[in-house]
């Protein structure tokens, strides 16, 4: 019984532990500065002319999709933490899956 009580809390504190650490790094919010430099290496990324697939796999999916127009996608940077200020990258594809537009809105 002692033994299992032991092991118990250990693997308590083992779990604990490094969840802590893995939390901070799944659930990382980024500051002002980490999230304008975020924001200009996925802009300068991404090309006109690549395909849908191609753009999607390099800077993940869309954060909100145009229902009034399955081509248009918009991707959500925060500009400042507790504000509601925020730019948003739209990225437009034509029937080809084609990127054929890239559009901050701020």
């Amino acid at each position: 019984m002692k033994k299992n009580t032991v092991c118990t809390i250990f693997l308590f504190c083992i779990l604990t532990t490094f969840g802590c650490k893995n939390k901070k790094f799944f659930f990382h919010h980024p500051n002002t500065t980490q999230g304008y430099i975020l924001e200009n290496k996925i802009i300068s990324a991404v090309k006109i002319g690549m395909q849908k697939d191609a753009v999607f796999s390099l800077i993940g999916d869309p954060v909100l999709k145009d229902v009034s127009n399955k081509n248009v996608f918009f991707y959500v940077f925060q500009k400042k933490i507790n504000s509601s200020k925020k730019s948003v990258l739209m990225l437009e594809f034509n029937s080809s899956q084609i990127l054929v537009r890239k559009k901050i809105i701020s």
